[in-house]
């Protein structure tokens, strides 16, 4: 008789059969695993979204309030407490949009990283759930606060270019260029997370670690400055950064600037490289636990 993996099946009566137990600890065994269990991800990442804003104080107002600090300091700027000549190359509009993408990136990052630890009690009581799933929840809270942030964002772009130019600029490519820069850093986000989540079992130090390399990351990459900005010399280290083609991408959504199609096609494909590379990591980790 062929044994069934673990996931949700019916027994000979036809009532759901919640089958708790490992696969053969391979690596085609272990993509199915994942496939067999991803029937969960929708109820988990309600669990985790409930459990990050019900204990908290002020709850679902920090969605409100993370942002505020963005439109204050946009405020600043329209108001010209600071003075910044954006006429000619939207510097304002840019900033706005690299700070908004990369900061809804980050939350995914956070969010996703200590996802197992909030459903710490489902990895205890379902050994056999794999972490990609439990990392995969972590999009419940990720999202509701990352699509706020963006919405944020993108008004106070919308209000930064009306007040420049009385129209707002919206590429005719935005359908394309938009969810493929969101989709890019998303899979980054289950990469990194997924690989981190593992490391931080092993140290726990390894999530300080993970904060400065982040902090790195962002000031290699043009989100406070244009990448008309980059010294020509320089150029070529930018682009090699995958992030890169991601902001710029979507910036290029949003602003009439040349797209760099070779950065981008090099942002996609390293970032499902990363994925492919994060569940052979998380297979390894999970065997070894088995």
């Amino acid at each position: 008789m062929t044994k069934r993996p673990s996931g949700l099946h019916l027994d000979g009566h036809g009532s759901p059969v919640l089958i708790n137990k490992p696969v053969k600890p391979t690596w085609w065994g272990f993509l199915k695993e994942i496939r067999h269990w991803m029937f969960l991800v929708p109820m988990l990442a309600s669990f985790a979204r409930a459990k990050v804003f019900s204990h908290m104080r002020l709850g679902m107002l920090w969605l409100v309030i993370r942002p505020a600090v963005l439109v204050a300091g946009v405020a600043a700027l329209v108001a010209n407490f600071i003075n910044i000549p954006n006429a000619n190359n939207h510097l304002l509009g840019s900033t706005i949009l690299g700070l908004g993408f990369w900061y809804s990136f980050h939350r995914c990052l956070m969010h996703l990283g200590r996802s197992h630890i909030r459903l710490k009690t489902v990895a205890r009581d379902f050994p056999a759930v794999p972490r990609f799933i439990l990392v995969l929840a972590g999009f419940g809270p990720a999202l509701v606060e990352a699509g706020v942030v963006m919405g944020v964002s993108l008004l106070c772009f919308a209000i930064v270019t009306v007040v420049q130019d009385g129209t707002i600029h919206l590429a005719s490519r935005f359908f394309v260029l938009a969810p493929t820069a969101t989709l890019v850093v998303a899979l980054f986000a289950i990469a990194f997370s997924l690989v981190v989540s593992h490391l931080t079992d092993e140290a726990r130090d390894t999530w300080l670690f993970y904060k400065y390399f982040l902090n790195a990351v962002f000031l290699l990459t043009p989100i406070l400055y244009p990448i008309t900005a980059v010294p020509a010399s320089l150029l070529a280290f930018v682009w090699i950064n995958p992030f890169s083609g991601a902001v710029e991408a979507f910036r290029a959504a949003f602003l009439p600037i040349p797209l760099n199609v070779g950065a981008l096609a090099f942002s996609a494909a390293t970032s499902l490289a990363a994925v492919l590379v994060s569940l052979y990591v998380s297979f390894r980790f999970e065997r070894r636990l088995r």
